[in-house]
Parts: structure tokens; sequence; C-alpha cells
């Protein structure tokens, strides 16, 4: 069952999010790099620096240091000014332990002097990373803005292991980098410290000073990354952004596994297998299924925030209470349909809504959310976004990677490679099998336990993989600030899981004077949805930093507002637990016929 999530006092958007530095927050003074000679000339003199303890670690190397004019949006590349762009490489080796070769990769946008704000930007990653980004700092695949355009200098890296070639098929494909205990560290941890320490060197010696103040931007992976780096590398950041974050990954495999394994019961109920036959997860619902149950759930909870406007505005009432009755409404009563479901399918979303428990009856996982979020119609179509994520593309046939869930996919590999020690590789032939056998009733909510070091993989995943630490002390002392954020209906991780992190911490650390949490009611993963899913975060975050200035609502639009019939709609985004409140006889799909309340 799904649990209500705590009310606690508190004060006062691939992903959504737009700046515009021009209003609010003021850029520091402007620098001039000691460097003589042009720009081009200061940008390819970087590769000099090559062997003369220039960097924080010895082993880093330019690899290209190329200046750049500007240029206007061509072929996917947005519009940038002109800019050093800087490749490199910390600690490559051939492992001792796989065989395969490794290197923490960087890549960084400076701006010339000139167009340069005083500020340092580290992009996030996303996924299990393994690719270097083309490093603008991007805010939003909706947004015309992004951090070079901004005046920042961008870095990102690729957590020290590459896709293409540490990609064992046998040996969890893109994840075979799990098999070298240094590889799993720099994912997990390491080489986002590393970066960090090697760009802000970069900014010393490009532009003759260090930066005035650094900005951590990132969503899923990426969002993990933001927690982790106001718990572990908390002295290098003023202010963070984390959307969507992937910070209890471990535990959110244990509620993939048990979802498949649901999932797979009903494929054998409905006669879509039998035997040991592998079963079509991604036939169980049809894409109309799933828009049925969200709008069950939208019947169910739309007026909870006083104002049925297609949008649930206070996701915290939204409770199995007032969902379940509506579900049930929706279980046919004759043969199946396209405007009903089966009390099969009924039973296996209500599975997979609980948290999942082991033996001792202990909570190891949160449940899936079910929220309107899970489809919705535009005029671009039906959103499937959910289907995708948790069941896989319907109309893919057997065998095809898109009829897998993006999920349960992920998991397949991880699970081996990245959580046991030491890993076990499982063939990709036998992956779903492996899933579907997996015990989890045995797992221990403490990942410390369940996953704990051996052999030469002397680091606990349990202990360093998560970034669910409530004791940020550190980051509050130096006067970071962090602004978290959730999409509601994001079928990826649930909010639930960052809803109730916020809440513990909150307890321990009284979190809205550098934490704050906003929830976007109806999004999906870090962007889309039947949502007010474009928004800016990044300005109110620097005036957060630099003036004090705390959030107290965010303006956030949809950039579909066709979902609700509409040609504009926005909304503010409250710090949880905080709602929008209609103030009546107001336009409805304006933001400033809104007010962020608490009951």
């Amino acid at each position: 069952m799904r649990r209500s999530v705590a009310l606690l006092s508190v004060g006062a958007g691939a992903f959504a999010i737009g700046a515009s530095l021009a209003q609010g927050a003021s850029p520091p003074r402007r620098a001039v790099p000691t460097t003589s000679g042009s720009p081009a000339e200061a940008c390819s003199s970087l590769i000099a620096q090559n062997g003369k303890n220039a960097f924080p670690n010895a082993t880093t190397v330019i690899s290209s240091a190329v200046y750049r004019e500007a240029a206007p949006a061509a072929n996917g590349t947005p519009a940038h000014a002109a800019h050093c762009e800087v490749l490199g490489t910390i600690n490559s080796r051939v492992s001792t332990v796989d065989g395969q070769s490794y290197a923490i990769k960087f890549h960084m946008r400076l701006p010339v002097a000139s167009a340069w704000n005083g500020r340092f930007f580290f992009e996030g990653g996303g996924g299990y990373n393994g690719r270097l980004s083309e490093a603008f700092g991007p805010l939003g695949g909706r947004q015309p803005d992004d951090g070079l355009s901004l005046g920042f200098a961008v870095v990102s890296t690729d957590s020290g292991h590459d896709n293409k070639t540490n990609n064992n098929p046998d040996a969890g494909g893109p994840l075979s980098f799990g098999g070298d205990p240094q590889a799993r560290s720099d994912f997990f941890y390491n080489s986002y410290g590393e970066v960090t320490r090697v760009g802000k060197a970069l900014v010393r010696l490009y532009y003759g000073r260090g930066a005035n103040k650094s900005y951590f931007v990132g969503c899923s992976e990426g969002g993990r990354e933001g927690l982790l780096m106001s718990q572990r590398f908390y002295d290098e950041y003023d202010g963070i952004i984390a959307g969507d974050p992937v910070f209890r990954s471990i535990y959110w495999s244990y509620a993939s596994i048990r979802n498949a394994q649901v999932l797979t019961d009903l494929a054998k109920k409905e006669g879509l297998v039998s035997g040991d036959a592998e079963a079509p997860l991604n036939k169980t619902f049809s894409d109309l299924d799933i828009d049925v149950v969200a709008k069950a759930v939208l019947k169910a909870c739309d007026g909870l925030d006083g104002l049925e406007d297609g949008l649930v505005g206070n996701p915290q009432a939204c409770t199995d209470e007032k969902i379940y009755p509506r579900l049930d409404e929706i279980t046919c009563s004759g043969a199946k349909n396209d405007t009903c479901l089966t009390h099969d399918q009924i039973k296996a979303l209500k599975d997979i809504e609980a948290p999942v428990l082991n033996a001792r009856g202990e909570e190891i996982s949160a449940g899936n959310v079910l929220d309107p979020g899970m489809a919705g119609d535009s005029d671009k179509g039906l959103n499937a976004a959910w289907h995708t994520t948790m069941l896989g593309v319907f109309g893919a046939p057997p065998g095809n990677p898109a009829a897998v869930s993006g999920k349960l996919s992920m998991v397949e590999e991880a699970v081996p490679m990245l959580w046991i020690t030491p890993p076990r590789p499982v063939a990709a032939s036998e992956r779903l099998k492996y899933v579907l056998n997996y015990d989890y009733s045995r797992a221990d909510p403490d990942a410390a336990r369940d996953y704990p070091a051996s052999g030469i993989f002397t680091e606990a995943p349990g202990l360093y993989a998560p970034a669910d630490s409530t004791d940020l002390t550190g980051f509050k002392s130096r006067g970071g600030k962090m602004i978290v954020y959730h999409g509601v209906g994001d079928p990826s991780v649930p909010y639930t899981e960052t809803a109730k992190w916020y809440a513990r911490m909150n307890a321990r650390m009284a979190a809205s004077g550098f934490v704050r949490l906003f929830l976007v009611p109806g999004m999906n993963h870090c962007t889309g949805g039947p949502a007010t899913d474009r928004f800016d975060l990044l300005t109110p975050l620097v005036n957060w930093v630099e003036k004090g200035t705390p959030p107290d609502q965010i303006t956030a639009e949809a950039s579909e507002p066709s979902f609700f019939h509409v040609a504009h709609r926005s909304r503010p985004l409250c710090p949880y637990p905080q709602w929008p409140h209609y103030l009546g006889d107001r336009d409805v799909n304006e933001a400033s016929s809104f007010v962020c309340r608490q009951n």
C-alpha cells in the first residue's frame, strides 16, 4: 500500500530548466586572463601544461584545446559564443583485473574572458554514464539557454568508462566496467571529485584566477551526482540542482525485479506465454489500458487541491484510499475492452504500486506511484512514457530490445555487475531468467549488509553507491544551497523515495534554510508528460547562493499545454510540503492565480 508522505513544517525539468540570469542574479566581475596572446593562443597554450604539475592529479593529460568561434545553432548543436574547448583524461590505465583500458575523460568549454560570468558549472551525467556529453551545460531540452551561453565555464565527464570500448556482451554489456574495482569507484563517486578539481584548475589557468562560485546541475543519474556532491564533495560547490535523483539505485533494483516477476505472472494468466518461455511483458497492458488508469487516478485526486484542472496539485493527498475505489470502478464486468481492465491487471497494478517488503516485512524499496502522468492525450498523441519505461514498447515484437522495459534492461545488467561483490557476469541470453529467479525476500534494508565488500572489491557497494545520507552538515556549514525537484509522474524513480529522504533530512537538519524540494505534478522522468514541466531553477539558485534570497515558489509552464486542451498553462511549483492553492475567480491557466500554502 502507498504510504502517505509525512507532512513536515518547512519554510515558505531529460530535464526542464531554463535560465535567464539577465534578470535577478548579477554576474560577478569579468575576469581578464593572464595568458598573453589571442584567445586562440591562450586556448592552445593549455596543452603545454601537460607534465608541469599544473593539475591536482598528476595523471591529467590535455589531449585537445581548440578555440571555437561564435556560431549559430546547426545540426543539433546549440548556438554558442566564442570559447575554448578542452578534452582530456585522468588516470589512463589498463586494468589488471579485466584487461580493459580505462580513463576518466572530461570535456570542458571555457567562454572567452569578456563573456565569462565568473562561475564554474559541472554538467551531471545520465544512465550509467560511459560517454562524454557536448558540455554546453544543457538547462532543459525545451529551453534556448545553456550554461555556456549564459557565461559559465562548463565541464562534464564520462565517469571513468566508455560504453563503446568497455562493453562485453556476456559480462554486463556497457556495465562490464563493474568487473574492475577502480572503475566502479570512479563511476559511483571518485571521477566527479577528480574532474571538479581539474576543471577548476583549468579555470585558473585560462582566466588567471579561480571561479567566484561553483554550481552543479543534473537530473536522473545526474541528480544522484548532485546529492553526492552535497554529501561527499561539499567543499567544492556553492549551489546544486538535483532532479529526479536515482540516489537509491540499489533499492530501486529490488522494485524492478519485483515488478518483472509480477508482470510475468500476469502474462501467464493472460495466456501470453506458457511453460518456461520468455513472457512478453510489454503486452500485459496496452497504451490505452494505461491511459484508462491515468484517467481513473485523475478522477480520484484532481479535486484534492480545491480545483479540477487536469492536474493533481496536492499529490501527498492522493493516497491508496482515494485511488483504489476508482480502480475497482474500471474493472471489467464482462469481456475485456479498451475502457476497462481485468481483475488480474488491477491486482498487478496494486502489487507494483506497493512497497517492496522482505520476508521479515521490512520495507526495502518504495513502490511505483500511480499518477495521471502515466499517460495523457496531447496534440502529439498518447503519452507512452510510463508504458515504455515500465513495460517496454507495446507494439515491439518478441526479441526486439524495445520490447523490454528501460528499467528492467538496466537492472538485468546492474545487479550482477555493480551490486554483487565480486561481480557474477550473466550471459545476455540469461539475464531475464536471472531477474525472474532473484529472491528479493532475503534482502536487507541496510544495503551495506546486503552488499558487503569482498576480495579485491574492498568497498561495499551498499556504502558508496547510494547518495541517501541525511547528514549534510558540511554542505550546510559552508553556506551551500540546493534545489531538488522530482516529477510526480516519474515512472523511473518514484517521487516518494525523494520525499521520504527529504523528510528524514529535514527532521535532522532543518532543511528549508539550505535545501528545498519541489514536486512537479504529472511530470515524467526529468521532463514531459501532462505537466508544467518547463521551469528555470538556475536563476533562483544563483539568487539564493549569491543574494540570500530563498525560492518561495517557482513559476513553471506546460511545454505541451494541449494535454489540458488549452493554449497556455502555468503553475507555481511550491517548496515541499506546500502545494498551489487556487485564489478563485481568476484565470486557472495562470500561475498568478495560485499561492503556495500548506494545510
